[in-house]
């Protein structure tokens, strides 16, 4: 029985794949391996953030970064862990915040502008820290109005900053004047000493009367006299 051309051809081209199939599956493979440890870190370190198991965060994310065969994305995805892990540790001091607030703002405005998740992460540590809480919530109230609020801490910042706003007692008149600028300051200052004024001239009304009385009282006793 002969066979076509096209199917001899045909038959060719199968056994020709098959004979590079295994060579380009194991470089798949190895691939993959070598991949492997720094995607498996990664993804431990992030189930641990959502754990709040921050020193497991440090410890995985770190080392990605650390990894020169680390490529540029899983860097970055290992700064923002490590950056979220000091920033949300209990009593993290200032110098932590400092820090992870910038490494945030670097990672956003170097790739991530589009993304709401790392913006929310972003606003969150600045929130924490007290020279930039006001930029924080701001845009975090931002983020809640458009319903981009996914992260829970962040969630849990905002809705904290709320409540506190919220019983915070108002000061006294004058704590708001003295707070203020110099006109209110003023306008106090003046006050007080426009009453300092009135009090000083009504003891010199009251101090001239009774020397007035007693000099009327005397002058019949003056008159006999003379």
């Amino acid at each position: 029985m002969r066979r076509s051309p096209h199917t001899l051809f045909a038959f060719a081209l199968v056994g020709v794949a098959l004979a590079f199939a295994p060579r380009v599956a194991s470089a798949c493979g190895n691939a993959w391996m070598r991949e492997a440890p720094r995607l498996v870190a990664l993804r431990e370190a992030e189930e641990s953030l959502e754990n709040d198991d921050l020193a497991r965060v440090r410890v995985r994310a770190q080392a990605v970064v650390d990894d020169p065969a680390s490529d540029a994305y899983q860097k970055r995805r290992g700064r923002r862990l490590v950056a979220l892990a000091r920033a949300r540790s209990e009593g993290a001091p200032l110098e932590d915040l400092t820090w992870a607030a910038g490494e945030l703002r670097v990672l956003h405005e170097t790739g991530g502008r589009g993304d709401v998740t790392l913006e929310a992460d972003l606003a969150e540590v600045l929130a924490r820290h007290p020279r930039t809480r006001g930029e924080g919530l701001a845009i975090l109230e931002g983020l809640s109005k458009r319903e981009l609020l996914g992260s829970r801490h962040a969630v849990t910042v905002l809705a904290v900053a709320r409540a506190l706003e919220a019983t915070a007692p108002s000061p006294p008149p004058r704590a708001i004047a003295l707070d203020v600028a110099s006109g209110p300051r003023a306008m106090t200052e003046d006050k007080a000493l426009g009453s300092a004024a009135a009090l000083a001239l009504s003891g010199l009304v009251a101090t001239s009367l009774a020397w007035f009385r007693r000099r009327r009282d005397r002058r019949p006793e003056d008159a006999s006299l003379a």
